[in-house]
């Protein structure tokens, strides 16, 4: 219990709920020197080259510390885990190399914003003309005209199509249209992850869950005004590590089931597998708004996803950890 006069420090008081190892490691980490050593480590990193390592003195010139004693104390602190230390020198353990890659994916560009700009598609609702944008590390891509799939939180573009987290390193040496690739393959290998109950940030376990809307009432071109959606249920994914979450309509997610890729690629459609252009991109998120959902029971939580493709018809139906309880074509 903190208060005046407690000895419990202000790290362990806001991070009580992340276990003593994660406040440790915070505490670590929260140095200049120790943070300088793990990127000059990273300077010298080469994934293609088995031996990384750097000798102690080397280390020591590229951070500038002249005091060897001072700059030995962090480097011990640092080594076991975020640093490892072999015969040649020290590297990065692979714990430190994640937090690294982790730092330049979250800052990437300078300006990581892409203002709304018009893109040659048309809305998969309504027809109109569609944009895109980027902002707090979101991808948005939303029709000009409709109300889209989902109302957008504050801040947030109307009428959203489709949105997917993205690290504003995406952003990098990419064109519009390439950078709305990587967001809509990111979705998938993101649905891959979540519905093998693998958090798609940190690997933890993911929990998943219908959220089902009982007022559900939209009009025909827009949202329903009691859950902001056009579809009656979402399913929601939470890592019970790291707070992860994320949430798509079933018939969305289900894009990616083994018995949905089959029947696709029945047809002559891979799903996934390489989205090398901005018009396949286009022609999957098509494909999943032609798919029809329907809550079947409620205790259990059952959905049933309808998919047609010429004249041929597949009907599956999903738990809430999105596993398929009963099928037929």
């Amino acid at each position: 219990m903190t208060g005046t006069g407690s000895s419990t420090s202000s790290l362990v008081a806001a991070a009580e709920s992340a276990g003593a190892d994660a406040i440790e490691a915070f505490g670590i980490v929260g140095n200049e020197t120790r943070l300088a050593i793990l990127l000059a480590l990273w300077e010298a990193f080469d994934p293609y080259t088995e031996d990384n390592a750097v000798s102690f003195s080397e280390l020591r010139a590229r951070v500038g510390v002249s005091d060897p004693g001072q700059f030995n104390y962090h480097l011990r602190k640092l080594t076991g885990q975020f640093v490892r230390k072999t015969d040649r020198g020290y590297e990065l353990h692979p714990a430190g190399l994640h937090l690294v890659q982790t730092v330049i994916a979250g800052t990437g560009m300078k300006k990581a914003t892409i203002d709304p700009t018009e893109i040659d598609a048309p809305c998969l609702r309504c027809d109109a003309q569609t944009a895109m944008s980027y902002q707090d590390g979101w991808l948005y891509y939303f029709c000009t005209d409709c109300e889209g799939f989902v109302e957008g939180s504050t801040g947030q573009p109307e009428g959203i199509l489709f949105s997917q987290a993205l690290p504003p390193a995406a952003l990098s040496n990419r064109t519009l249209e390439e950078v709305f690739v990587a967001g809509v393959s990111r979705m998938l290998q993101a649905f891959v992850m979540k519905m093998a109950r693998i958090c798609p940030r940190c690997a933890g376990v993911v929990e998943s869950m219908f959220e089902i809307c009982e007022n559900h009432d939209p009009p025909s071109d827009g949202v329903c005004p009691t859950c902001r959606r056009q579809y009656e249920v979402a399913v929601k994914w939470t890592c019970s590590v790291c707070k992860y979450r994320g949430q798509a309509p079933p018939c969305v997610a289900a894009i990616i089931h083994p018995a949905v890729c089959a029947f696709y690629h029945d047809h002559g459609i891979d799903i996934g597998y390489t989205i090398d252009s901005f018009e396949r991109s286009q022609q999957l998120l098509a494909l999943m708004g032609t798919h029809e959902q329907e809550l079947v029971s409620i205790h259990p939580a059952r959905v049933l996803i309808t998919i047609c493709y010429e004249g041929d018809e597949l009907r599956l139906t999903f738990d809430e950890a999105m596993n398929v309880v009963e099928s037929s074509t």
